[in-house]
């Protein structure tokens, strides 16, 4: 399939991946991300980047134009979700996967985001191999600061107790850790094996880990910020990471009135000059209806949370058999 993909696309600059799961809020945020990018394209006259999107449910992209699916099964999401069911570690067995089936480079982007100009410099620079340490190029969102005792301190002090492992794999100066969102990942060309390290090393730290929510992103700053030199994609997406609840519901109401018949050009024609902005935001919050689905939502996360910990505490993590 990888092979079939490429074949078409010589000329191409390189492609956007997505990895979609679970409720309509997600599928609808990503539709959203890959619309914004499709009207971009469309606007230039432009056919030389390529969408590539894993999901459960592929037939929620199949409209869309330049785009690619690769299905996911609940099994193999549940696979991907490793030994202690911690979500976050799918998106790097998606990535790995890609790399595999697509090559290098490839620039991820999480569903909430909308694009804001095409990735062109960043993917030619990802497209240029360099031995150097100082010219090496990984892309992710938005530098969040030193992690220090102090600031992002619970996921610092995780890293300095994995801090052997870390040696092992020449990560274990903490004066080059840095926090980065990982909302995206930009990979060079020469860096096949990436993901697969990532993998290996958060499933080492998984096993005795307190803090999880974001221990993905910490062990992917320390590994990116020590390796490379990092570049924001802010320049070119809107990630509205903070406000992904909020923008779920604007998204509804964007798609509600849609019908699947009108395809991708019904979409971009109510695309068009659509938008949100701080007031909307404020709107959706004061909702009772909002304020109870954040409740339940946050319920269900301490939920999920708890049952990592159980797992990684009682050493019961097991990965479930693909079949």
């Amino acid at each position: 399939m990888g092979r079939k993909f490429w074949a078409d696309a010589r000329a191409m600059k390189g492609f956007i991946v997505y990895h979609v799961h679970g409720h309509d809020g997600f599928y609808q945020q990503a539709r959203f991300s890959i619309l914004s990018l499709v009207d971009l394209l469309r606007k230039e006259g432009r056919e030389d980047v390529r969408i590539l999107v894993y999901a459960d449910r592929p037939g929620e992209f199949a409209h869309y134009p330049f785009t690619e699916t690769v299905s996911m099964s609940s099994r193999q999401v549940m696979a991907w979700s490793g030994p202690f069911r911690y979500v976050h570690r799918v998106k790097l067995e998606v990535l790995n996967h890609a790399i595999g089936a697509f090559g290098l480079p490839l620039l991820y982007v999480d569903g909430d985001t909308r694009w804001l100009r095409l990735p062109d410099a960043p993917l030619e620079a990802l497209a240029t191999p360099s031995e150097a340490s100082d010219a090496r190029v990984f892309y992710m969102h938005a530098c969040e600061g030193a992690m220090t005792p102090t600031e992002h301190g619970e996921y610092y002090r995780e890293l300095m107790a994995h801090r052997p492992l870390l040696r092992a794999h020449g990560l274990d100066d903490p004066a080059r850790w840095v926090m980065w969102n990982a909302g995206a990942l930009g990979i060079p060309v020469g860096h096949e094996g990436f993901f697969q390290e990532a993998l290996g090393l958060l499933d080492g730290i998984m096993k005795t880990a307190k803090a999880t929510t974001y221990i993905e992103q910490a062990l992917m700053s320390a590994l990116v910020s020590t390796r490379f030199k990092v570049e924001d994609l802010g320049d070119y997406i809107y990630h509205y990471w903070d406000t992904s609840k909020e923008v779920q519901v604007v998204l509804r109401r964007f798609f509600a009135p849609l019908a699947r018949a009108q395809g991708c050009e019904g979409e971009l024609a109510a695309y068009d000059g659509f938008g949100w902005d701080s007031k909307d935001i404020t709107a959706i919050r004061q909702g009772a209806r909002h304020r109870i689905r954040l409740l339940t939502g946050k319920f269900g996360r301490s939920v999920s949370k708890r049952w990592v910990r159980m797992l990684a505490k009682t050493g019961r993590g097991t990965l479930p058999r693909e079949g």
